[in-house]
């Protein structure tokens, strides 16, 4: 499906909103990442849960979720370049370990590893987290 041109070169992935007779909708638009040979997906082998195209869509997702949070109608939080907090903080993951598929992963969540990036956060001197505190 063609979104407009630009995936993997200007977006990975992308969200937005639009007016409707029900009110401001909130959207994010997630492409394939696992197709994308530009380097949408930091998922390397199987990924941490055997799903390689699920696994690079989940880290993706994260993103997107925390900027539709903070930044819904493209005009709250983004700092003096134009960077929304997940945008400040893209493809960096922390401290990683090894699962035992042999890829890469950064977090256990219900049982699960995965490979999620950090977001950027106000508090103190700012940085790049995976939680807070």
């Amino acid at each position: 499906m063609n979104l407009g041109g630009g995936f993997g070169t200007k977006y990975c992935a992308y969200h937005g909103h639009f007016s409707s007779s029900r009110g401001d909708v909130k959207y994010a638009v997630m492409p394939y990442d696992r197709s994308d040979p530009a380097g949408c997906s930091a998922i390397s082998g199987s990924g941490p849960n055997g799903d390689p195209a699920a696994d690079a869509e989940v880290n993706t997702l994260a993103h997107e979720t925390e900027e539709a949070t903070t930044d819904g109608d493209l005009n709250a939080w983004y700092d003096r370049l134009g960077y929304e907090n997940a945008d400040k903080c893209a493809w960096t993951f922390g401290t990683t370990y090894t699962t035992t598929s042999g890829s890469t992963a950064n977090m256990k969540l219900g049982g699960k590893d995965f490979l999620i990036q950090r977001n950027w956060v106000n508090a103190g001197s700012g940085g790049c987290v995976l939680h807070w505190p």
